[in-house]
C-alpha cells in the first residue's frame, strides 16, 4: 500500500501544533534504512518529505523516511519488518501503560 509520513503521523495522532520532527536525509531516498545519512534537520508540517509517497508493504524495499518526532505525549519513529514499514509511538509518561486494556506496551518489529 502507498502511504506518506504525514499519514503515518496523523494515524498515530501526532500533535502538529506542539510537536517537533527531526528528519535525517539519506543519500538513497528509496532505502533510507541502510543508506548514508547526509543531513539532519528539524522540519515543520510544510516540509515536502512529509508528502512523498512510498510503499509501506512487503512489495519492495523500505521507503519510510528516517525520522523521530515528539509531542507532549509521545515519541514517534519508523518500524520495519521484512520490508514493511509503519510508525510506532511510545508514551513519555509510562504510567499510561498501566491502563493495559487500552494501551499496550510497545513491541516493535513484528506483525
Amino acid at each position: 500500500m502507498i502511504t506518506t509520513l504525514r499519514k503515518i503521523l496523523n494515524d498515530l495522532r501526532f500533535d502538529w501544533e506542539n510537536g517537533e520532527i527531526i528528519y535525517q536525509k539519506t543519500k538513497d531516498r528509496h532505502s533510507p534504512d541502510s543508506s548514508e545519512i547526509i543531513d539532519a534537520q528539524i522540519i515543520d508540517e510544510n516540509y515536502d518529505v512529509l508528502d512523498k509517497k512510498f510503499n509501506d508493504g512487503y512489495e519492495g524495499g523500505v521507503g519510510c523516511p528516517r525520522f523521530i518526532a515528539r509531542d507532549k505525549e509521545a515519541l514517534y519513529f519508523p518500524v520495519r519488518y521484512d520490508g514493511a514499514t509503519w510508525g510506532e509511538k511510545i508514551y513519555i509518561n509510562i504510567k499510561k501503560y498501566l491502563d493495559y486494556k487500552t494501551e499496550r506496551t510497545p513491541y516493535p518489529g513484528g506483525g
